[in-house]
């Protein structure tokens, strides 16, 4: 049944039934086995606190490469990059010919990324609407940004030469303050969600090479 919830997605349902199969079984060897697949599919659901509080109780039971290899995991998702460079570096030890400047080269671009700060790619997109989702990697979005509120600020051109400062302002204010504060914003969100997409390239990458390198052909 947890295996069923599990495959569907039902996360509580899943640690709902896996807890109460170990409070129901009684050979010890299962409740150990039960805790491990508990342990990995917190990493897998992005539960890393859960994680490490079932490492910390099965820190005498399981290997040393088998809880570095989840602490590695556990710490890097929850953000705690020097933490988990350090788990790293013990866990080197059980990695042939492990190559330190690779490793650290992900882990610097964890890093840069995760620190960088948001807000400026809102003041990119108040300076040029639009450059803030591209340069988050947002082409299409940064692109629609750009030629609609430049035809918005064209037309506000014309009606002023045209007509009046008053008629351009009473046509276009409207438009300018949804679209303009829009590109702002999502501006913003592009760069979040771009954040967070590097931050998943970066842990794949160390988890191929965990598994590479723990598990050699």
């Amino acid at each position: 049944m947890a295996d069923c919830c599990a495959l569907t997605g039902k996360q509580a349902d899943f640690f709902k039934y896996y807890e109460q199969a170990m409070d129901l079984e009684e050979n010890d060897s299962i409740r150990l086995e039960l805790k491990r697949i508990l342990v990995r599919k917190h990493i897998q659901f992005e539960q890393p606190i859960y994680a490490l509080i079932l490492l910390n109780e099965l820190k005498d039971k399981l290997s040393e490469k088998e809880s570095l290899f989840y602490a590695v995991a556990a710490n890097y998702l929850l953000n705690n990059y020097s933490e988990s460079k350090r788990r790293m570096h013990e866990l080197s030890g059980f990695i042939p010919a492990y190559d330190s400047l690779y490793v650290s080269g992900i882990y610097l671009k964890a890093e840069k990324s995760w620190e960088r700060n948001m807000n400026q790619y809102s003041i990119y997109s108040a300076v040029l609407p639009g450059a803030g989702q591209m340069l988050s990697g947002a082409y299409m979005a940064g692109a629609d940004a750009f030629f609609l509120n430049m035809t918005i600020f064209s037309l506000a051109g014309v009606m002023i030469s045209h007509l009046s400062f008053l008629d351009a302002f009473l046509t276009c204010y409207p438009l300018i303050k949804r679209y303009y504060l829009s590109n702002i914003i999502q501006a913003k969100k592009a760069a979040e969600e771009q954040k967070e997409a590097n931050k998943y390239v970066y842990y794949n990458q160390l988890l191929d090479y965990m598994n590479e390198g723990l598990n050699p052909e």
